[in-house]
């Protein structure tokens, strides 16, 4: 696998595990054996005593050494993506069968160097077309895992490994909804961030990534407050039919007197960046293609980058239950799964019925024991589609550019923000509250989407000619023609460019794209491998 990291520096080498890691890693002393600390963004000297700690306060990763054995610790929040070959299903042990546990923050070191046959998972694939990503933890890969939150594996001499992801501290040992909106529930959520930025500002520059939303306003309203150093804030077009982030996020720049980079995104330039996109996030989703241009110019930029993951959900209160009777497990896989409505337009209907399928039975796995718990909907989207997906546009693409920090899921910040009853977290009621203790004026400020028209009506870069010709190559080579609803294949541009116009259809259009880019990669080593599972299923 060395070969494969490029010639990242090596941490430690022992008969028990070792290590390769960048600038983001701390190594520290325990009187049972070493142990090694990682996270996209620098750490402080000191993490804490404990993995658990680092967890905790940090977010950190964690290579424990002890005599005859080692120990991996993710991170609380699991965004940091961390994959493992040879610890099994999250649900139990490992077979033995392999004498290694091996794990890296990318998937393709470990594909190219595994020691058994590489196959494709297709469940996994199921999901990252009907859903945006891959659920339970799963990757591409068969065999080749995510590390959930607050996931441990252990591993012995013998090659026997097990992993575990019991105790979640999000989810367990702390009463939900004990705090009200108003007074000291607000305002500890606020602290937490505050602090949060703060400790990151005082040891490198930082970057927040501004749109027109409140999540990013709010931590370039903080970064600009706290931050020892100059802040540059970095916008692009997010590719909605609309110019309103752009015009909005150059009001809060001004007005927080940050420096405002906008980078426009390139029309020609949509073919190579699906293809950085497809590459940086190890092929497993295609969220937020449109972040590519800012990817490109923070390459060699100093600092932090800062983005609001997270915040939506655990304070905006994004993705609630609908109010109709319908079962909560129906409503959630519904919104979950909400691109296969009307999905015969762009797949075979026997493709749909496959996704729905395999889809399903993987939600809901992970989402029946969340069913009763109070903020059941907002932990069911952030394990389905926040964790799996949207976590790879700042851990996958922008960590490749820079270090990148996400203060909403701070552990402080988290447990805050759950100690607020979910009712008042509806409709994104806390977003002004928590910015007017910093900023009144900016609290008051209309965001993008209060000022977006209906229709949105400026041309969209992924229905350009220039796209739908690309997407169009892409999808009608075989294999993945085969997926295609009857007669697409055969279809004028303009009828490409119209399902690019949609938003449905352009979540699959772009799945299916990378799929295609997935299969020409990693051709030599799955050997021509068909989708006909995708088809009729051979489970």
């Amino acid at each position: 696998m060395s070969d494969q990291l490029g010639g990242v520096r090596s941490l430690l080498d022992t008969p028990d595990g070792a290590l390769r890691a960048d600038a983001g890693a701390v190594r520290w002393s325990r009187q049972q054996g070493a142990a090694i600390s990682w996270s996209p963004v620098p750490l402080p000297e000191t993490v804490g005593e404990t993995a658990d700690e680092a967890a905790l306060r940090h977010d950190a990763f964690t290579l424990v050494i002890d005599d005859g054995s080692g120990h991996l610790h993710s991170g609380v929040s699991g965004a940091v993506p961390i994959y493992v070959d040879g610890a099994g299903p999250a649900t139990g042990a490992g077979s033995g069968a392999d004498t290694a546990v091996h794990f890296c923050s990318r998937v393709e070191p470990l594909a190219r160097t595994r020691a058994g046959g590489l196959r494709p998972d297709w469940d996994a694939w199921a999901h990252i077309l009907a859903a945006g990503a891959p659920l339970e933890g799963r990757t591409t890969f068969e065999g080749i895992r995510r590390l959930q939150p607050w996931s441990r594996v252990t591993a012995d001499r013998s090659g026997r490994a097990e992993l575990t992801a019991a105790g979640w501290p999000w989810l367990e040992g702390h009463e939900v909804g004990a705090a009200g909106a108003g007074g000291s529930g607000l305002e500890a959520v606020r602290a937490a961030l505050l602090a949060s930025v703060t400790e990151l500002g005082g040891r490198v520059a930082l970057n927040p990534l501004l749109s027109g939303g409140w999540d990013s306003r709010i931590l370039a309203t903080l970064a600009a407050r706290a931050s020892a150093r100059p802040v540059t804030a970095w916008t692009t077009s997010s590719d909605t039919g609309t110019v309103m982030e752009e015009l909005v996020a150059a009001k809060v720049a001004a007005q927080l007197g940050a420096r405002h980079e906008l980078v426009p995104p390139r029309w020609d330039g949509f073919a190579d960046d699906l293809a950085m996109f497809a590459r940086s996030v190890d092929y497993q989703t295609s969220f937020h293609v449109w972040l590519v241009p800012l990817a490109r110019a923070l390459v060699g930029t100093s600092g932090a980058v800062l983005d609001g993951l997270g915040g939506g959900l655990f304070v905006g209160g994004a993705f609630p239950d609908d109010d109709t009777d319908r079962p909560v497990l129906d409503k959630r896989f519904d919104l979950l799964a909400r691109y296969l409505n009307g999905a015969e337009a762009v797949l075979d209907p026997r493709v749909v019925a496959q996704l729905t399928e395999r889809t399903r039975a993987s939600f809901e796995s992970v989402a029946k024991p969340l069913v009763d718990h109070p903020f059941g909907s907002t932990f069911t989207a952030y394990l389905t589609r926040t964790l799996p997906g949207i976590s790879l546009a700042p851990y996958g693409l922008m960590a490749s550019s820079a270090p990148v920090a996400t203060p909403f899921l701070d552990n402080d910040v988290v447990r805050a923000a759950l100690a607020i009853p979910p009712a008042e977290h509806a409709d994104g009621r806390l977003y002004p509250e928590l910015l007017r203790g910093i900023d009144a004026e900016l609290a008051q400020s209309p965001t993008a989407l209060d000022l977006t028209p209906r229709p949105r009506r400026h041309p969209r870069r992924v229905a350009s000619v220039e796209a739908a010709s690309h997407v169009r190559g892409l999808l009608t080579r075989e294999p993945v023609r085969r997926l295609l609803a009857p007669g697409l294949a055969e279809a004028d541009l303009d009828v490409w460019q119209g399902l690019l116009n949609q938003t449905r259809a352009q979540h699959l259009i772009r799945g299916l794209a990378t799929l295609a880019l997935w299969l020409e990669e990693y051709d030599d080593v799955l050997g021509g491998v068909g989708v006909d599972e995708l088809l009729e299923g051979t489970r």
